[in-house]
């Protein structure tokens, strides 16, 4: 017996508000061409499906949308898989190394050990230009040049040891990737 509903004085009957894409098995085994057999393996392992019940009858319906979705998965190895899993992270390392590659390539990564070449390259260069102007501020007073001379030491051993370290961390980082 249909409900009705009083709307401006017209009656008509309330429905339900039904999907298009809730069928059941044996409309989706037309929809997508596989037997009933089929389908019921699939809902074995683990098709989604969508139940009703009505007067104590149990109808097993199905979403066309999650359904297609889930053959696809299905189809390409399927994602709750390892081997899926595994395919995906070696893709993902694939990835990874060849941006890297790259990026090197084109200037934009420095290998490690390119970078600490590069430190001690600036390191010598500012030593030299610290002991230039050493010399160059004590303009030949030979007291004045050494105690300068000493403080250059000072810092290249300060910064130094501080590069050094830091260089050594850097390395460990990148190792540990």
């Amino acid at each position: 017996m249909a409900q009705t509903a009083k709307k401006r004085g017209v009656t008509t009957p309330q429905r339900r508000k039904v999907r298009s894409n809730i069928v059941s098995m044996n409309q989706l085994s037309k929809i997508f061409g596989y037997d009933p057999k089929s389908l019921r393996q699939f809902r074995d392992d683990g098709m989604p499906i969508v139940t009703e019940s009505t007067g104590g009858n149990r109808q097993v319906n199905v979403d066309t949308i999650v359904v297609h979705k889930w053959l696809v998965t299905r189809a390409l190895g399927g994602s709750e898989t390892p081997l899926f899993a595994a395919r995906l992270k070696k893709t993902q390392e694939e990835h990874k190394k060849l941006e890297i590659e790259n990026q090197v390539r084109e200037g934009i990564l420095v290998e490690a050990e390119g970078v600490k070449d590069i430190f001690a390259e600036v390191m010598i260069t500012l030593r030299n230009s610290l002991e230039g102007a050493a010399g160059r501020i004590a303009k030949g007073n030979v007291p004045h040049r050494k105690r300068l001379l000493e403080e250059v030491r000072k810092i290249e051993r300060a910064y130094g040891k501080a590069l050094t370290k830091r260089l050594k961390e850097i390395s460990n980082e990148y190792e540990e990737e």
